[in-house]
């Protein structure tokens, strides 16, 4: 009879680690999409920052949702380049990338790129 206890008090216990090893999966599992999707919102608003330094290289910063997301963009002008600071947040998740790009001008001066030369994410 206690042999029996014994080994149903293993099973039990195996069990038990065994559903909270899975719980922790799952949370880190989570935890990795939210990642990735909060460093593809950002990346998105380094995106939008250089679309609109090409149509006015005087912007400087602003705040738009993509899609669930809220970015925020700083933009400093570093001489003749800009450095780009792009942050999202969403459900307490946070992804910030930190860019410098330059703005090459055809003849008239008008923006016909941004290139991107340092890009670091946090």
């Amino acid at each position: 009879m206690i042999t029996v206890l014994i080994v149903a008090a293993a099973i039990v216990v195996i069990a038990v680690v065994a559903n909270l090893l899975g719980i922790g999966e799952l949370q880190m599992g989570y935890y990795h999409g939210q990642h990735d999707v909060m460093l593809q919102a950002t990346e998105a608003c380094v995106e939008e920052a250089a679309f609109r330094l090409k149509k006015d290289n005087s912007y400087t910063s602003g705040g738009f949702s993509v899609g669930d997301n809220y970015c925020n963009l700083v933009v400093t002008p570093v001489g003749e380049d800009r450095a780009v600071s792009a942050s999202s947040t969403n459900e307490g998740f946070t992804s910030n990338i930190d860019t410098e790009l330059s703005l090459p001008t055809n003849i008239a001066g008008n923006a016909v790129g941004a290139d991107v030369y340092i890009w670091q994410e946090e």
